[in-house]
């Protein structure tokens, strides 16, 4: 399933003011001061910001947060499940790893983690500033690129493991 980013348009009404026209509801703007950075997913244009804060992952109208973006989000939980894992969602982030950590056999867990949510945070990224479109297809190959690349430093029994699991993703 595809999904594009929100359609929003920005009009200038004066220096202070915007109008805004989007098919999204939770999309809000305001001037920008010359020393900020956004803080949401955002679009700059001029010295104004455009921030929409639903999920460019899945378009869930819920802000975007840790939670959202990495475990409950329906993209992430369908990288999660190519990946094979399940997360006990009752837990606190730092529960759910450790739990995850302790149940799983393979010794590159946490690296297999750190990996796939590096990857969803590149293809959201993707999607937001090079107007990517959502691709599970798309995080797979980023997944297995930046993989690939921490199988490079790793030594001896991890590095033939992390191979091998590779080779067969």
């Amino acid at each position: 399933m595809i999904h594009h980013a929100p359609a929003v348009e920005v009009l200038p009404l004066n220096p202070t003011t915007l109008a805004i026209q989007s098919d999204q509801p939770s999309v809000s703007a305001q001037p920008m001061p010359t020393d900020a950075q956004p803080e949401t997913s955002s679009v700059k244009t001029g010295q104004l910001i455009v921030i929409c804060n639903d999920c460019v992952l899945c378009q869930s109208p819920p802000e975007e947060d840790l939670e959202h973006l990495f475990f409950s989000c329906t993209f992430s939980r369908w990288c999660w499940n190519l990946l094979n894992l399940q997360w006990n969602r009752a837990l606190s982030v730092e529960d759910r790893i450790e739990h995850l950590c302790n149940q799983n056999n393979l010794c590159f867990i946490k690296e297999l983690v750190i990996v796939a949510c590096w990857a969803i945070w590149k293809h959201r990224n993707a999607i937001i500033f090079d107007n990517k479109n959502v691709s599970l297809q798309n995080w797979k190959r980023e997944f297995k690129e930046e993989m690939a690349l921490t199988v490079i430093k790793a030594k001896g029994q991890k590095k033939r493991e992390m191979k091998i699991w590779l080779d067969s993703f």
